[in-house]
């Protein structure tokens, strides 16, 4: 329950901080950024925001297993999503009533990774294709100028995200680089396997698990 505790408080002061740092930086120019676990697992949060109440160790292989088995994990990773989304938008906002319109700062929401329902952590390769496909894909969503938003586009990986928004911008020169995504084992996280096109083209059938 301690560590449930934790995990929540953490997060919460996280989300809160976001919309107090924007507050803080007015009127001088800042680059504000946080990096928030949830929704990986510990799954303490109800769609509301209430405690879960499920006890779980502190794990980032997410594929050794959840309380409840693979229903267990569906539905914790789905109440903490749901929860997310609900703060998530409403810092936007707070941070968005703080400039005027024609002054709107640029906002990036963006997952570093997909949801890790039977994904094998220490061994990727061994997963099924649909949580490595799973694993692959991540939210990304730009508030930015209509000219400089345009520019982004369907498979864009976030390696181009800022060479986008620097280019259009400030008009730098940085160019894109190819978009390729990469999978590392646990105990080799510096040694980069690529995700062939076919895995990243997959498309898992509607009656196959997913997060």
């Amino acid at each position: 329950a301690l560590f449930r505790a934790t995990a929540r408080q953490r997060t919460l002061s996280q989300l809160r901080s976001l919309e107090d740092a924007a507050a803080a930086a007015r009127p001088a120019p800042a680059y504000v950024f946080a990096h928030v676990l949830c929704p990986h697992p510990p799954f303490v949060f109800a769609a509301d925001g209430s405690d879960s109440g499920i006890d779980a160790p502190p794990t980032l292989d997410e594929g050794a297993g959840t309380a409840g088995g693979p229903e267990g994990y569906r539905a914790g990773y789905r109440e903490q999503v749901k929860f997310l989304n609900t703060r998530v938008l409403a810092a936007v906002d707070a941070i968005l009533a703080q400039h005027p319109e024609g002054d709107r700062p640029v906002i990036i929401i963006s997952s570093d990774h997909g949801g890790g329902l039977e994904y094998e952590l220490r061994r990727p390769d061994a997963s099924p294709e649909w949580a490595r496909w799973g694993r692959t894909g991540i939210l990304q969503a730009v508030l930015a100028p209509d000219e400089v938003k345009r520019k982004l586009y369907p498979g864009m990986t976030p390696v181009n995200t800022y060479r986008i928004l620097f280019d259009g911008l400030f008009d730098e020169k940085l160019g894109l680089l190819p978009d390729r995504s990469y999978w590392a084992e646990w105990d080799g996280p510096y040694r980069a396997h690529e995700v062939g096109a076919a895995e990243l083209a997959f498309r898992p059938a509607v009656e196959q698990p997913q997060p």
